[in-house]
């Protein structure tokens, strides 16, 4: 069991099993989520935190070349109404692939989800997605995992109890 207490104004800690850890920041992320650090690490709390950590490992497994949606991330973590969620978790920088993951409609990600404008289109280019304006056709992109793909990333969400 881990309970977070707040002691003071800015002196946070968490006990976990009897142990107490000092917090050096606590920051909300959602009404359910709340990311912590100290001592040079980071830990989500809350019941997103498997979901943020599915997201990131999901979008990992898009090939070069290839594009989801966030639906379709979210589908594959177990939460298919989850597309927004999808979209926060990968703006929190749950993946370095972020930049393969679409709308339903194929289009692209607004300016401000990367570090500069045209930057998903420059990136998608780059691995051989042709951008048509800000959208990509996703009967040619489009990321469809086989059953074996599906399989396998279950086996890895078990395998890192996510």
């Amino acid at each position: 069991m881990q309970e977070v207490r707040k002691t003071g104004f800015l002196h946070v800690y968490i006990e976990r099993n009897g142990q107490r850890t000092s917090i050096r920041a606590i920051l909300p992320v959602n009404d359910a989520v709340w990311l912590l650090f100290w001592d040079g690490c980071a830990e989500w709390m809350g019941y997103k935190m498997n979901f943020f950590r599915r997201i990131g490992i999901v979008c990992d497994a898009i090939p070069r070349g290839k594009v989801a949606t966030y639906g379709q991330l979210a589908l594959l973590c177990g939460s298919p109404r989850g597309a927004r969620q999808a979209g926060r978790a990968l703006s929190r920088g749950a993946s370095e692939a972020a930049h393969r993951v679409v709308n339903s409609r194929g289009v692209l990600s607004g300016a401000d989800a990367f570090l500069f404008e045209n930057a998903q289109k420059s990136l998608l280019e780059s691995e051989g997605v042709a951008v048509s304006g800000d959208r990509v056709d996703l009967r040619k992109y489009g990321w469809r995992p086989d059953e074996e793909e599906e399989e396998r990333l279950l086996a890895l969400f078990t395998e890192l109890g996510v």
